[in-house]
């Protein structure tokens, strides 16, 4: 039951942010036919029933908060009951740092987190609300049932009774319209009318359908909201379509005879539709300035609402790039396109221990396991893995799970664990793990050039390492090598003096951890190939 209330939870948030931009839309749409406000709802319908959807670059969503997992999007992590340190991400920074401040941590590594428990107890709370919300609904229904079952046919669906004081439709499968009784001829044109509208549009079915959704999404104040603006936008909707064809004193009349038969005490919140209820005098003022509407401007309005109701219900993508490996958000974004639950925890950690961690590094939540990602330089890369390796290697150093270490390009991750679905995931991303004995030590082969061209730019740059490439290849007959990429940068020493370095990256497997560089300088005619 836990899953399901997160995953409920989830879907609540997402609904949240598209009932926002719903209600932006009804308000520029305010001189607009109310259907178009009503079909709106339907978004919002979909987002609280649907845990998944496709995803799209034009989601809307994707421009209220930073991209999560494709089909799914999980503000809150499925598994943060077990999480050492829960964290959760809703894309407003500001709310997610004091919520992360506040949840409980695992007191020890071995001991279950303390939120497992309140996330099961949240569920339990949850299910009980929904259950007393259905409940109520079933016993006041069978109670209005009760009230109208001496009721007397007039013709085909329409009854009347003296047990009630304004008409209604009541049932989803055989519905009827009852009457109250001694209503004059006008007043029963009118509201026969209008009540046949809304079985026309099956508004008989919607109303309970959206209802019972507020029973499962009960603890969020905002879609009591939505259910009260819906239940207004499908009346006034249902309203402009009765009196569509109707003259300046008819909808005078038809406004008269909703006023007068205006409910003084509701059924109940997911009452029968129900001819006066929600708002009398926006209904009635919305009747009498009502016009027909421009065609054309009704099918750009449309146009417009369709394109907007695709791109709210489109999940933003995770990233344009999924796999680019070349920066940290990079990396966390393609992890999190193959497992889902991540986290990155690294603003908690250097608030628990001011300056350990650098804008280079980060640590990663996955399943309840740390993932240390560190981003490096061409100059310091050899010497941090060379001292991770140092680490793993250290004889005096104990380690309690197994330490996986993973180089691709100035990438460096580690992961001390053995979650399948984890190694799974980081050996598609990076390759193969380095072995702890991995030796993993530049060679340099030196060689003086002599050029006459002193403009260097990226391309002669690329000319001039890819000359430099292939005679070093000829002092390695073994090394077979096909296709390798070649990027150019314009950097400087510490003493200002520009240079070119272009890596040469190999595509083989058994090269997975060689890189070259070629550094050309200007001073000396020198050109450096460093191997790694």
């Amino acid at each position: 039951m836990d899953q399901i209330f997160l995953t409920i939870l989830n879907m609540s948030i997402t609904a949240t942010y598209v009932l926002l931009v719903v209600l932006i839309l009804r308000l520029l749409l305010k001189r607009a036919p109310k259907w178009i406000s009503y079909a709106l709802w339907s978004i919002v319908l979909i987002r609280l029933v649907c845990p998944v959807s496709f995803t799209a670059s034009f989601s809307l969503l994707g421009r209220l908060f930073k991209p999560t997992n494709g089909g799914s999007v999980q503000y809150i992590p499925s598994n943060i009951g077990n999480m050492s340190v829960p964290a959760i991400d809703i894309g407003i920074p500001g709310i997610n740092k004091i919520i992360n401040d506040a949840l409980p941590g695992a007191a020890q590594p071995a001991s279950a987190n303390p939120l497992q428990v309140w996330v099961g107890i949240m569920a339990m709370i949850w299910a009980a609300g929904f259950l007393i919300m259905f409940i109520y609904s079933i016993l006041s229904y069978r109670q209005l049932r009760h009230r109208i079952n001496t009721a007397t046919r007039i013709e085909g669906n329409v009854f009347e009774t003296d047990k009630i004081d304004s008409p209604f439709v009541c049932g989803l499968f055989n519905p009827k319209i009852y009457l109250p009784v001694s209503m004059d001829e006008m007043d029963q044109s009118y509201v026969l009318h209008h009540e046949q509208m809304h079985l026309r549009r099956f508004d008989h079915v919607i109303k309970p359908l959206a209802f019972l959704v507020l029973s499962i999404h009960w603890f969020n104040p905002f879609m009591w909201i939505a259910f009260r603006l819906m239940s207004r936008d499908m009346e006034m909707s249902c309203d402009e379509r009765v009196v569509h064809d109707m003259s300046r004193e008819e909808k005078a009349n038809y406004g008269d005879t909703l006023v007068r038969l205006a409910m003084k005490h509701p059924i109940f919140t997911g009452s029968p539709l129900s001819f006066g209820e929600s708002r009398i005098k926006g209904r009635v003022a919305n009747i009498l300035n009502f016009k027909k509407p421009v065609i054309w401007i009704i099918i750009v309005i449309v146009i417009l609402m369709i394109i907007t109701g695709i791109a709210l219900l489109a999940n933003p993508p995770i990233n344009a790039n999924q796999d680019d490996l070349s920066t940290l958000d990079g990396f966390n974004t393609a992890l999190k396109r193959h497992l889902g639950n991540v986290v990155d925890i690294t603003e908690q950690e250097n608030q628990k221990r001011p300056g350990s961690l650098t804008e280079y590094q980060r640590i990663l939540l996955v399943d309840s396991e740390h993932v240390f990602a560190e981003l490096a330089d061409d100059q310091t890369l050899e010497k941090i893995v060379n001292d991770r390796l140092a680490d793993i290697n250290n004889p005096l150093v104990d380690w309690i799970w197994p330490v996986h270490l993973y180089v691709k390009g100035n990438l460096v991750v580690e992961y001390s664990g053995n979650n399948a679905k984890i190694l799974d995931s980081l050996i598609k991303l990076l390759g193969t793990e380095l072995p702890h004995d991995f030796p993993f030590t530049r060679t340099s082969y030196v060689d003086n050039v002599t050029t006459s061209d002193r403009e260097i730019d990226a391309e002669k740059a690329i000319e001039i390492a890819k000359s430099r490439f292939t005679e070093y290849l000829l002092t390695k007959p073994d090394m077979k090598v096909e296709n390798p990429v070649y990027t150019a940068n314009k950097k400087q020493y510490q003493d200002k003096t520009e240079y070119w370095s272009v890596i040469i990256k190999l595509n083989e497997p058994q090269y997975k951890y060689h890189y070259y560089e070629v550094m050309i300088t200007m001073e000396g005619e020198k050109v450096t190939l460093a191997t790694g």
